[in-house]
C-alpha cells in the first residue's frame, strides 16, 4: 500500500461521500485491503484525514512542478496547476464533497494547520509564477500578496460556485476567473 495509492483512494472516497461519509472501511475497499490494515496504519478516521490534509501541501508542490515542466509560460503553468486537480474530481457533487474536508474539520487545530500548509504552498507557487509572468511581460504591475490572494479566491470561489450552479466547463470557468482576477478579461 503506497502513500500515493492511499491518498488517491482517500480522494476518491472523499469525492464520492464527503468528509462525513468517508470511512476507513470505504477507503480499504477502494484499496482492496482489509479495514484493519488501514486502521492499523492511521489509527482512526481523524488520523487518516489529518494525513490526507498534510499530503495536500506535498501534492500541491507536485502539481505545480509538473505544470512548470510542461509549460514555458508562467501563466499557462499556473492555470494548468489549478485545473490539474479536477482530473480526479469533475462533477459538482464531487467538488462540493472535496470542500467538505475543509468545512467539516476547520475547528480541529491539527487539520487547520495542515490546511494552512496547503494554502501557504499555493500562495508560494502563485507568487513565484506571477512574479515570473511579470518579469517576462505576461502581466503588468506589481505582484502583491493581495493579487496572489485575489487569484486564489477567484479559483476557489469559482469551484464553489460551480458546485452549486454548474454552468459551463469548470476548467474553462477557472481560466476565465483567473484572467479577470489579473485584469485580463477575455473579450
Amino acid at each position: 500500500m503506497s502513500d500515493d495509492a492511499i491518498y488517491m483512494a482517500g480522494l476518491a472516497v472523499l469525492a464520492q461521500y464527503g468528509s462525513e461519509g468517508l470511512t476507513l472501511v470505504r477507503v480499504a475497499k477502494v484499496l482492496g485491503v482489509t479495514p484493519a490494515a488501514v486502521r492499523q496504519r492511521f489509527g482512526s478516521k481523524r488520523g487518516f484525514l489529518v494525513e490526507m490534509a498534510r499530503r495536500r501541501a506535498e501534492q500541491t508542490d507536485n502539481r505545480f512542478a509538473a505544470a512548470r515542466a510542461s509549460f514555458s509560460s508562467p501563466l499557462e503553468a499556473m492555470q494548468a496547476a489549478f485545473v490539474a486537480e479536477l482530473d480526479q474530481i469533475s462533477d459538482p457533487k464531487q467538488v462540493a464533497n472535496a470542500f467538505s474536508a475543509y468545512t467539516d474539520n476547520i475547528d480541529d487545530p491539527e487539520m487547520r494547520a495542515a490546511f494552512a500548509s496547503e494554502l501557504a504552498a499555493m500562495e508560494r507557487h502563485v507568487d513565484e509564477l506571477l512574479t515570473e509572468a511579470a518579469a517576462c511581460g505576461e502581466i503588468t504591475g506589481p505582484v502583491t500578496s493581495e493579487l496572489v490572494s485575489t487569484v486564489l479566491a477567484a479559483v476557489e470561489g469559482t469551484m464553489l460556485i460551480w458546485a452549486i450552479v454548474p454552468r459551463g466547463d469548470i476548467k474553462q470557468r477557472i481560466y476565465e476567473a483567473v484572467k479577470v482576477a489579473l485584469g485580463r478579461a477575455s473579450g
